[in-house]
């Protein structure tokens, strides 16, 4: 019971953040039917004398994503307002949750990018500067720009800054973003750029409702076993009120400062948790029931008892596995106060991202994040240690005043002195 009432606390926690994602998703996939694709191109300043100073120095993917979808703050500790768009995107994705979840969809899948090495310079500044039509720079005749530049603008040349595609995309395109960033950059060079953009997207929405519906079975199976919602109420208004609670709870992650919180959740709500809870279950599987009792579980169940390798496994060499990677983890957490990168324009190394510690308060909600899905625990191991001790003295048996030597006696002289 307290595996299950664990997981589902991590599993609703997941739920939240994961399906922001998914309206981010939304958001991009409602995008990509223009033409040209937003994110291909700079928006003229409020003068419209000139590109956005911010997206100049950054490039448009980058300020579509952290602008325009997210309108970032520049740091955690500033909230912003509640994006109106990421709130309608939001909605939609848990309507379609709940509409998909009580149909019984079932899909699965995975996905996997990457990217590669190579030295890169702001194009777009070149292009903006001097005037250059778009296109006419390119990667291929780069170096030829440069070398005829730098001979009549020295100044303007030596201003550029260098940068390494790798540690660019590290820095202003890992975590959640990456899918946002990396492949939007690559998809506005393909022909019918729409066409990908859509089918991309289409992917990533049928992919997170997938994980999507196996979060929330593991928030309302639990609910269920554990008769805390009464069997008449219907699945439908059980998933609905979830959805609905979910929702509300998930529009921390439509402010300005929502892709940090899901940063936080992310790193820190389905990790350390979730190793915990597979530690303790372990160890309750194969030293307080029993390697033997589980065995003859599976004997009954398969057939066939699970051999030395498996037992061997449960026993020593999982139990020694997880404990090693906690404690590591937790040595490796201790050694530095945590970090997270914030996009902001005034930094100086823009646009590259700024890391800035966690505030206090912010690492105390982290904290908590990681607890408050392991106390079902203890409190639930308290629980059952308790109705164990108040069952054996119920079952105990108290002394019988008449059940002593001296009344048997007297019981036997009686009876004799009758015959």
């Amino acid at each position: 019971m307290l595996r299950r009432m664990a997981s589902m606390i991590v599993s609703f926690c997941v739920s939240l953040f994961y399906n922001t994602i998914i309206a981010w998703v939304l958001w991009y996939f409602f995008h990509s039917f223009q033409d040209p694709l937003p994110w291909s191109q700079c928006p003229l300043n409020e003068n419209s004398t000139g590109y956005n100073e911010e997206c100049e120095k950054s490039t448009p993917v980058n300020y579509f994503w952290y602008r325009n979808t997210l309108n970032i703050t520049p740091d955690i500790e500033t909230s912003g307002s509640l994006q109106w768009w990421l709130v309608v995107c939001l909605a939609t994705a848990w309507s379609v949750v709940y509409i998909c979840f009580i149909r019984g969809i079932d899909s699965m899948g995975k996905k996997q990018l990457r990217t590669g090495r190579s030295n890169c310079r702001n194009i777009l500044t070149l292009t903006n500067v001097f005037e250059i039509p778009d296109k006419d720079i390119t990667l291929e005749n780069y170096d030829e720009w440069i070398t005829k530049l730098n001979s009549t603008y020295p100044d303007a040349i030596a201003s550029l800054r260098e940068c390494e595609l790798q540690t660019f995309l590290d820095q202003t395109a890992s975590g959640t973003g990456l899918a946002f960033i990396a492949f939007t950059e690559a998809v506005i060079e393909m022909p019918g750029s729409q066409v990908w953009s859509i089918l991309f997207f289409v992917m990533l929405f049928t992919l997170g409702l997938s994980s999507m519906f196996g979060n929330m079975e593991g928030v309302i199976t639990p609910l269920k076993d554990l008769n805390v919602v009464p069997k008449w109420i219907p699945q439908e208004v059980t998933s609905g009120i979830l959805c609905l609670v979910s929702f509300l709870v998930a529009l921390i992650f439509t402010q300005g400062s929502g892709n940090y919180w899901v940063e936080v959740f992310n790193g820190y709500v389905g990790s350390v948790p979730l190793l915990i809870i597979a530690f303790f279950e372990i160890i309750a599987v194969s030293y307080i029931y029993g390697i033997r009792n589980f065995s003859d579980d599976l004997d009954y169940m398969n057939g066939s008892r699970p051999n030395i390798f498996w037992k061997a496994c449960w026993l020593v060499i999982s139990p020694v596995m997880l404990l090693t990677v906690f404690v590591a983890y937790v040595i490796l957490q201790a050694q530095k106060h945590p970090t997270y990168p914030t996009w902001n324009p005034e930094y100086e190394l823009f646009p590259q991202t700024e890391s800035k510690p966690y505030p206090d308060w912010v690492f105390a909600i982290i904290i908590l994040l990681c607890v408050i899905p392991l106390l079902p625990i203890p409190v639930v191991a308290l629980y059952h240690l308790m109705c164990r001790l108040s069952r054996r003295r119920s079952n105990q048996s108290y002394p019988n005043a008449y059940s002593n030597d001296g009344f048997q006696i007297e019981t036997q002289n009686t009876s004799t002195q009758s015959a």
